[in-house]
């Protein structure tokens, strides 16, 4: 049995299941042979794990496809992700975050270096297997993690249910006055539309891929990326977040602050709005779809937001940990 963890962490949220589980690792086991697969050029997810983790080794995988590439683009990647995987896959404890960038990595694994394979389902998913999953799951035969009790009828006798995947705060928690409002790598035009009809104030805004100047009005402070999103989410007084996404789990777990989950109807191959509004009530936070709510409706749920405390949920990235390093031992 190798003793060699290999984590997936695709980009994005993927990244932060995998710095979930290999944080906890590192804290049970300060000498554990940890190594992150990331997407070939995410300078984004090498230095997130880089401050987190200076121990961690890193290689690069070609991604197939990135959110919102047209097709044409997975033809001509497809062979250098491949040899990629290839190349930089061997012999481990393999734990796959989901996308596109865990295919490769994930049959070579189970077909060419007989490893065991480890995966988490997305914590949006109720009705149906996210498409990656439902691949590895049928095609490799991989073990999957949960993070709700309910997503055990999606993968009955394989399915393990882990607890909510969340990176560990990295910030001390103050309040520094303002309203940070996250949406994610895609961002989410139906959320500013709201945004801009109400008389909010102080609000530090995260667009993504949409321009920022549609938003830079009345002093809010607006930007696309920030590498560091957690020193805002610690320095916020409330999180609006756009969902589904990953930082309304870690800004109601890590950091304990007032959240309100924004739905985005943009995002129609990830998890529905019933899926969605679902992840909210188990956290014990208000939902919000953009298209059906009035500015001042809005405003109402933000004040009422501040005073409403998220609840605390099963930490699935020490089972997890645990799991795979009793896993070795065994």
């Amino acid at each position: 049995m190798s003793k060699k963890i290999l984590l997936i962490a695709s980009g994005g949220g993927h990244t932060g299941f995998a710095l979930a589980v290999g944080t906890r690792i590192r804290e049970l086991n300060p000498e554990a042979d940890i190594t992150y697969i990331v997407p070939r050029g995410d300078t984004w997810s090498i230095n997130r794990i880089l401050r987190v983790d200076p121990k961690a080794n890193i290689r690069e995988i070609t991604k197939p496809l990135k959110p919102l590439e047209p097709y044409t683009r997975l033809f001509k990647r497809v062979l250098h992700a491949f040899i990629d995987s290839i190349r930089e896959v061997e012999h481990a404890i393999v734990f796959c975050t989901g996308s596109n960038h865990n295919i490769f990595p994930v049959l070579i694994s189970r077909y060419l270096r007989r490893s065991i394979v480890f995966c988490v389902e997305d914590t949006f998913r109720f009705k149906r297997r996210s498409r990656t999953l439902d691949l590895l799951y049928r095609v490799a035969n991989v073990n999957v993690f949960l993070q709700w009790p309910e997503q055990v009828e999606l993968y009955r006798g394989r399915g393990i249910y882990a607890g909510l995947l969340y990176e560990k705060p990295i910030h001390s928690v103050r309040d520094e006055g303002y309203i940070l409002v996250t949406t994610g790598t895609m961002g989410n035009r139906s959320l500013f539309k709201l945004l801009a009809k109400t008389k909010l104030d102080n609000l530090v805004v995260q667009t993504g891929a949409i321009n920022p100047d549609l938003l830079k009005r009345r002093g809010w402070k607006v930007f696309r990326f920030d590498p560091d999103i957690d020193k805002l989410i610690a320095g916020a007084s409330l999180v609006i977040t756009s969902a589904p996404g990953v930082t309304a789990i870690n800004a109601t777990q890590a950091y304990r602050k007032p959240t309100i989950m924004v739905y985005n109807p943009d995002l129609v191959l990830t998890a529905d709005r019933e899926e969605t509004e679902k992840v909210a009530k188990y956290l014990g936070i208000p939902f919000v779809d953009p298209r059906v709510i009035t500015p001042r409706d809005f405003e109402k749920i933000v004040y009422e937001a501040y005073n409403i405390k998220p609840k605390v949920v099963r930490d699935g990235g020490y089972f997890i940990a645990k799991y795979l390093l009793n896993y070795i031992k065994a």
